[in-house]
């Protein structure tokens, strides 16, 4: 049985206290962190056949200012090192909740996003956003398609297979659920409407439009609103680009003429 640690990490007032006692049941206990009166929660739980510690670490905003929760929250995160962090955001506010999520994204990239208070964000109008584009689709009477994580595969198949023959006009598709493994030839625009922090996944996506029988040119539009956490993930894509071209790309592409030999070199290892 393996074991791992998981930190939760989130805004105050998201829920997150309640997802933690709900996957720990009374299998926790709470303690100051060292050197402060900030109190850290900790539990355990197994799920399917492993065994997990959970970490509720204080409820905070930022990673970047200097509260007592704060500090806590990013020493753990910088630290510690746990195995992964569910960040829990507010479904009413998703952007505040975002912009933590992206400073842990900073930190590492094993984060799992649990949107929670769903319930409270239908009440106020708030919806997805492949549900609002269906619902202007259809007043406008454009025909389209949408996939999502929880379509089936039957028919996730056969919608693809529909669009590709000229079926529907608009293929709707979250990017986790389409960036991999499908084949839209008929496509010759690609919109993404929301940027992603993983710039590659983003440009996975697109290229389901860029496939072998594809005649057309293909145009690609990314939508950013000023002054949103959008601008602040554009930047972040950015500054990743930057990085692995600087690594993959400097002195000419110099790691990448390596050999083996010289990589295992390179890294302190024998050959």
């Amino acid at each position: 049985m393996s074991a791992f640690r998981v930190a939760l990490a989130g805004n105050p007032n998201v829920g997150k206290s309640t997802l933690f006692n709900a996957l720990t049941g009374l299998r926790q206990h709470t303690g100051n962190w060292p050197g402060k009166t900030v109190a850290l929660a900790q539990g355990s739980s197994t799920i399917g056949g492993n065994a997990y510690t959970l970490v509720d670490l204080p409820g905070t905003y930022s990673l970047l200012s200097h509260s007592p929760e704060e500090q806590v929250a990013r020493s753990f995160l910088c630290q510690e090192e746990p195995d992964a962090v569910i960040a829990v955001c507010d479904g009413t506010a998703l952007e505040r909740g975002l912009n933590l999520v992206l400073q842990i994204l900073e930190i590492t990239p094993r984060v799992l996003v649990c949107v929670n208070l769903l319930d409270e964000a239908a009440k106020k109008g708030i919806g997805l956003h492949l549900e609002l584009l269906a619902k202007r689709l259809d007043e406008a009477g454009v025909s389209h398609f949408t996939l999502q994580g929880s379509t089936p595969k039957p028919v996730r198949a056969e919608q693809v297979r529909r669009f590709n023959q000229g079926e529907a006009d608009v293929f709707l598709i979250s990017l986790r659920a389409g960036g991999t493994g499908l084949n839209l030839t008929a496509a010759d625009i690609v919109i993404h409407y929301d940027p992603w922090w993983n710039l590659a996944a983003q440009n996975q996506a697109t290229d389901r439009a860029y496939r072998i029988g594809q005649r057309n040119p293909v145009q690609v539009y990314r939508l950013i609103a000023q002054d949103t956490i959008e601008e602040k993930i554009v930047e972040l894509q950015q500054a990743k680009q930057s990085l692995a071209d600087t690594v993959t790309g400097g002195a000419d592409g110099a790691i990448l003429s390596m050999n083996p030999e010289q990589l295992l070199q390179l890294l302190g290892e024998e050959a």
